[in-house]
C-alpha cells in the first residue's frame, strides 16, 4: 500500500498539473477509512441495486430495440471488469449511436467493442478518458488491445477524468452514448454524472459501472427524476438510463 502511494505521489509530482487530483483522491480515501464509511455505504447501496434489478426482457426492449444480445470475442483476452457484451449489444443494435464518450479504459476491451461497432458508421467517433495506471511500469498499456486499424475514429485522452470531461465540455460536444467507468468515489462520481448528463443528447444512453459501490447513481437519478435500469454482472451492478 505504501509503495503504491509513493508511486502515485512521484507520478503526480512529475505531472504536476494533475497534482490536485492526487490530493483530492487520497484525502477522500483517508476520510472514509478513518470514519469507516465505505462498508456501510457499500452494503446499503448493493441492497438497493439488488431490489431494483431490471428484467432482461425490459433491457432488451429499451436498449436493444428487441434485437438479440450480441457477443464479442477477443483473440487474447485478459481479465476485463467491464460488461463489454452489454455495451457491444446496445451499440450494435442502435445504428444512430455515432458519438460516444467513455471514462475508464484500462486495456481497452470496451474501447475495442465500441470501435468495432462504429468503424463503418459515417461521422462516428469515440472519445476515451483514462489516466496512466502509475503502479505499472509501462504507461502505454492503456488501450493496448485496440488494433491500429480501429484507431482512426478514436481520440484517447490520457488524463484524470475531471480534466478530460472539462476539456470536452469546453468543446461543446454532445454524445449519443456515455459509458462511465472511472473515479469510483461518491463525490467524484456524482460530480462527473452532473457534467456528463449535460453532454448527453436528448434520447442518449448513459451507462455507469459499479453503481453498488456507493449511493451516487441512486441519488443522481432520484434527484433528476430519471427512469433507470439496473443489470447485474459478475457480482456487480450497472446502471442505465435514457435522457
Amino acid at each position: 500500500m505504501l509503495n503504491f502511494f509513493l508511486k502515485n505521489f512521484v507520478w503526480h509530482l512529475k505531472n504536476f498539473k494533475f497534482f490536485d487530483n492526487f490530493i483530492i483522491y487520497y484525502y477522500y480515501y483517508i476520510f472514509i477509512i478513518f470514519f469507516k464509511i465505505f462498508d456501510q455505504d457499500f452494503n446499503s447501496s448493493n441492497e438497493w441495486c439488488k431490489k431494483n434489478i431490471s428484467k432482461s426482457k425490459l433491457i432488451k426492449n429499451k436498449f436493444f430495440k428487441n434485437q438479440s444480445f450480441k457477443k464479442i470475442y477477443f483473440r487474447k483476452e485478459k481479465k476485463s471488469a467491464a460488461n463489454v457484451n452489454l455495451l457491444f449489444s446496445i451499440i450494435k443494435n442502435n445504428k444512430n449511436i455515432k458519438k460516444i464518450l467513455e471514462t475508464g479504459v484500462s486495456y481497452g476491451y470496451s474501447s475495442y467493442a465500441i470501435l468495432k461497432c462504429i468503424k463503418d458508421r459515417k461521422k462516428s467517433i469515440l472519445y476515451s478518458i483514462d489516466m496512466p495506471y502509475v503502479e505499472l511500469s509501462n504507461f502505454d498499456y492503456v488501450g493496448s488491445v485496440v488494433p491500429k486499424n480501429l484507431r482512426s475514429k478514436w481520440n484517447l485522452l490520457k488524463c484524470p477524468d475531471r480534466y478530460g470531461i472539462r476539456l470536452l465540455n469546453k468543446m461543446n460536444l454532445k454524445f449519443d452514448l456515455i459509458h462511465y467507468d472511472s473515479d469510483k468515489t461518491y463525490f467524484g462520481r456524482y460530480n462527473a454524472y452532473s457534467k456528463l448528463y449535460k453532454m448527453l443528447k436528448k434520447g442518449g444512453i448513459f451507462i455507469s459501472d459499479d453503481i453498488g459501490d456507493n449511493h451516487a447513481f441512486k441519488n443522481f437519478v432520484i434527484s433528476k427524476k430519471i427512469r433507470f435500469y439496473i443489470v447485474k454482472y459478475q457480482k456487480k451492478y450497472q446502471g442505465l438510463f435514457i435522457k
